[in-house]
This record gives structure tokens, sequence and C-alpha cells, in this order.
């Protein structure tokens, strides 16, 4: 995801719009980990299912951003600036 994620930057215009993709990044790895945290907690009930919940929605919520990531790559690549 980090080679992903440096493709993505360096395709945006300018300093700015890099600056602000990585603010979100950063943002969205906070978000993953304590949704993923809440959901496993939710359906493990603290139980020994916790981890292997816990890595599950981890997993599933990095592909979803990988393939929003490779979307927005194919944008910025297709833009006829």
């Amino acid at each position: 995801m980090d080679k992903l994620c440096a493709q993505v930057r360096e395709q945006l215009p300018n300093s700015q719009m890099q600056s602000a993709f990585d603010k979100t990044q950063r943002t969205w790895v906070q978000y993953r980990n304590l949704n993923a945290d809440l959901t496993a907690k939710l359906t493990s009930q603290g139980g020994s299912a916790y981890t292997y919940d816990y890595l599950s929605n981890l997993s599933v919520s990095t592909e979803q951003q990988i393939a929003d990531l490779k979307a927005m790559l194919k944008v910025l690549r297709d833009d006829p600036r």
C-alpha cells in the first residue's frame, strides 16, 4: 500500500494537495485501526476471537482502501491536464 500511496502522491498536481493526501492517509490509518478494534470487540465480545476479528477487519478495510487508491490513481493518470 505504501508504494501505491507514493504513486498517487506523485500524480497530485502540487505540494498542497500532496500534504492533504498525506494527512488523509494518516487519518484513515487511525480510523481503520480504531474501527477494527471496536468491531472486533463487538463481534468477539472480548473473547478469544478478538485477535482474529481485529486482523480480519484490518484486512477488509485495507483491501477497500487499496481499491479506492487504485481508482484515484487511474483518474489522476487519465486526467488530461
